[in-house]
């Protein structure tokens, strides 16, 4: 996804829907041409629809975030960080939070040796914790690096869920939803195929196949009332799910560049009240 947002800085129409000035740097120096060489390739249906989902679950996930931070929350964990830049820019949204990058650790040294390569520094509060989502207890490594869990904090878990077992995605569920009062979860998770429309189910299996590729097969997947079930049995007090319609109407209304959010998957804000 960091490409996509990347490739969204040179190609689409502005406003973008996502600003983000460390996409292309953290990419590589031959970025920009790179994309611009491949340009038909991304302005392909499937890819377009790929695109508009990763720039606007990005914006989603970082208008929630900052919307926690504007009433007081200093702790931000981001679950499955890969190339998210948000560290990066956080010193003109945020200054003052402590930001925790949680990843696989061969991801991670890949992410920072990025970083290295386009001298990119690592700001102050930003801590990187290593961890394999599939064995790993994510709340414990997160103490170890320093993480509060007496104060609040807002984790952002985007295009993980759908990776891993459904008893796997309960059991991290289970341990967010223990975190302290005040916290919120903002996620994304991979609807079933019924409840795809035509157009969803062919980018999805676009979506699939580079998945298998990948060695990364797609296993969880939830309905909307399912998985809001799913939150509130583990814990979380309220829950608030956005569908694709409402994506569409807030993020791409008007439009000419062919961006999209197809129905395949769905995004949820989930809170822990008092």
């Amino acid at each position: 996804m960091g490409r996509l947002r990347a490739v969204h800085q040179v190609l689409d129409e502005r406003p973008l829907v996502f600003t983000d000035p460390v996409a292309l740097p953290i990419m590589g120096a031959d970025a920009r041409d790179e994309i611009l060489d491949a340009r038909d390739h991304y302005r392909r249906p499937n890819m377009l629809g790929a695109r508009g989902y990763a720039v606007v679950r990005a914006r989603f996930g970082e208008d929630r975030l900052r919307r926690a931070v504007a009433r007081g929350v200093r702790q931000v964990v981001l679950l499955g960080a890969g190339l998210d830049t948000w560290p990066y820019r956080q010193q003109e949204h945020a200054p003052g939070t402590r930001v925790f990058e949680v990843d696989h650790p061969a991801t991670q040294e890949w992410k920072l040796s990025r970083l290295a390569a386009a001298a990119i520094d690592l700001p102050t509060g930003v801590t990187h914790v290593a961890v394999d989502f599939e064995r790993g207890d994510v709340v414990s490594c997160l103490l170890d690096g320093g993480f509060d869990h007496e104060q609040p904090a807002v984790c952002l878990w985007m295009g993980v869920s759908y990776y891993l077992e459904p008893a796997q995605v309960s059991a991290l569920l289970g341990t967010l939803a223990g975190l302290a009062i005040g916290s919120e979860l903002i996620l994304d998770f991979m609807l079933p195929l019924e409840l795809m429309d035509a157009t969803g189910r062919a980018q999805h299996q676009s979506f699939a196949n580079v998945a298998i590729r990948e060695a990364e097969p797609l296993r969880a997947r939830y309905t909307p009332a399912a998985f809001e079930t799913e939150l509130r049995d583990c814990g979380f007090t309220r829950v608030e799910h956005t569908d694709s319609a409402t994506l569409r109407a807030t993020y791409l209304a008007g439009r000419t560049d062919g961006l999209r959010v197809d129905g395949t998957t769905g995004l949820v804000t989930a809170a822990i009240d008092g």
